[in-house]
């Protein structure tokens, strides 16, 4: 029973309806990926810097642990516990990075920093919410994101992001008026003993919302209707980018063939 949707599994239906079934309804075991287990430490550690006003790399090793802890099992492929671990603690002993860190302010309700704030949000011709965590709301008001990625993001990833609109319309939907330009920031750590920081902002129109909202409904209505196909002409669907590919029959259907 799916009693809510998230951008990240609207956004998993979208590359692959079969990705989303086997995820989502049929629950199938799956290694987790090294990107997503030191994606997730990486934010972790650099949020309870930010909330505490600690030195980053202090934080890093007792997120990474916890992390490693989240996952029955990772495919290390081309990595290994110990270099991502090493990685994490090189990123965060940056004088660059440490610096960025220090020097991010987040807004504050009640004495509590604006980290992990959570939204409900209805969208219309959806009986389920979308629901979601936003990382962090900055002291001018913008709602952002901290991303890590193997390289620097091109600008327009930003700007087509389906993860910055819904933010920006749940936070409208619960009331919060402190960002009329409805802009989103996203900050992104290069993953290199050397990282890069980029800094991308980008706004939402009405228009973006309206557009955001249909493709909702039209992923809701397809869950609804059992459309649960394999998109074997994405770049996920492979032995190396695909968790699933393995028990799904996609995986065994020539590539460019419609299942």
């Amino acid at each position: 029973m799916i009693d809510h949707l998230s951008y990240s599994s609207i956004e998993t239906y979208q590359l692959c309806p079969r990705s989303w079934w086997h995820r989502y309804v049929d629950k199938t075991p799956a290694p987790a990926s090294p990107a997503l287990v030191f994606g997730t430490a990486f934010h972790n550690a650099v949020e309870q810097a930010i909330a505490e006003s600690q030195a980053p790399r202090l934080c890093w090793r007792p997120r990474w642990r916890e992390a490693l802890a989240l996952y029955d099992a990772i495919d290390w492929r081309d990595d290994s516990e110990v270099s991502l671990l090493d990685l994490g603690e090189a990123m965060l002993s940056d004088p660059q990075v440490e610096a960025h860190i220090a020097a991010l302010a987040v807004m504050s309700l009640g004495g509590e920093p604006l980290i992990e704030t959570r939204f409900e949000m209805q969208v219309p011709g959806v009986p389920v919410p979308v629901v979601g965590f936003i990382d962090l709301i900055e002291s001018d008001g913008v709602p952002g994101d901290l991303k890590t990625a193997n390289r620097a993001w091109p600008e327009n990833r930003a700007h087509s992001a389906l993860q910055a609109t819904i933010y920006i319309a749940a936070l409208e939907a619960m009331g919060y008026d402190m960002n009329p330009e409805r802009r989103f920031r996203y900050r992104i750590f290069t993953k290199s003993a050397a990282p890069q920081i980029q800094v991308l902002e980008t706004e939402r129109t009405g228009e973006d919302i309206a557009w955001m909202q249909r493709q909702v409904a039209e992923v809701w209505s397809a869950i609804e209707a059992g459309w649960f196909g394999a998109n074997t002409n994405t770049w996920k669907c492979s032995p190396r980018w695909c968790e699933y590919w393995s028990a799904c029959e996609g995986g065994r259907i020539p590539r460019g063939q419609a299942d």
